[in-house]
């Protein structure tokens, strides 16, 4: 990595990707292979999307899930190849640590997002749905696998498989995040500013802890839970309640937030 120094802190600038060192001999086939199958992908997805859209008869459920999923494959594939492909050609091996950050979201995301969709086509091609009455106020998966008329286990191991990729994929970040900002907090020296941190932290881990127990609950388990009157209740905590929480605890205790609402508030109308 290369930083910034001063006295009392290191501020990381840069990070250094080391990409494929040891097939530096082989950069120029390495260059030309994965810039032809990039290529190739993004225009088969795209060809996909085109004819999906401009024909009609194709307008069904499947092939809308068909043409979001070669969406998702190009967007996927563009977060990382092209970094990858400049690193070759040009030896641009350095990424800024904020555009390492955006490239990391970006690509958990939407990893997380096809495993989602993957799940959903699943579904939509498995199920053959017999009752149209699902006990619940939105279409979620435990509800109509119990329309299913035949059996469900194998559409229900797929749906606790997706659910632990995207917590084995976000939940551990988050967890060890917050255990060194708690740690940061702590040794922070004055009552008072390590007080107020503290305060903000817990709301902070408070959410986090009911969002992910909420969804770990309704989610992760290999089998849906048998009472469709409490899964309601929890669904409603991590629709309802999370999102009503989250700009008070994540923007409106900001103080730069509030200040910029103030000064929105305070401008002038036009004239």
């Amino acid at each position: 990595m290369r930083d910034s120094t001063n006295s009392t802190e290191t501020l990381v600038t840069d990070v250094i990707l080391l990409g494929f060192p040891e097939l530096c001999h082989l950069r120029e086939l390495l260059l030309g292979s994965f810039f032809t199958v990039y290529m190739v992908t993004v225009l088969e997805n795209l060809v996909i999307v085109v004819t999906i859209r401009a024909s009609r008869p194709l307008h069904t459920p499947m092939y809308y899930f068909l043409a979001n999923l070669s969406v998702l494959e190009t967007l996927y594939t563009s977060v990382t190849i092209p970094k990858l492909l400049a690193g070759l050609l040009v030896s641009a091996r350095t990424i800024s640590f904020s555009g390492c950050l955006t490239q990391l979201f970006l690509f958990l995301s939407l990893g997380s997002s096809e495993c989602l969709l993957l799940a959903t086509m699943a579904c939509d091609r498995y199920l053959a749905i017999c009752p149209n009455v699902l006990n619940n106020f939105f279409c979620d998966i435990s509800p109509l696998l119990q329309l299913c008329c035949s059996g469900t286990v194998t559409i229900e191991v797929l749906d606790f498989v997706a659910a632990l990729a995207v917590l084995a994929a976000f939940l551990p970040m988050t967890v060890v995040s917050y255990a060194h900002i708690v740690a940061m907090v702590l040794s922070t020296p004055g009552g008072a500013g390590r007080q107020k941190a503290f305060s903000t932290c817990a709301s902070h881990l408070a959410l986090v802890a009911i969002f992910y127990t909420t969804t770990i609950f309704m989610y992760a388990w290999p089998h849906a839970v048998s009472s469709f009157d409490f899964n309601k209740l929890v669904s409603i905590v991590y629709l309802v309640v999370t999102p009503r929480l989250s700009p008070v605890i994540y923007c409106l205790q900001n103080h730069d937030i509030r200040e910029a609402l103030a000064q929105l508030h305070q401008a002038p109308g036009p004239s």
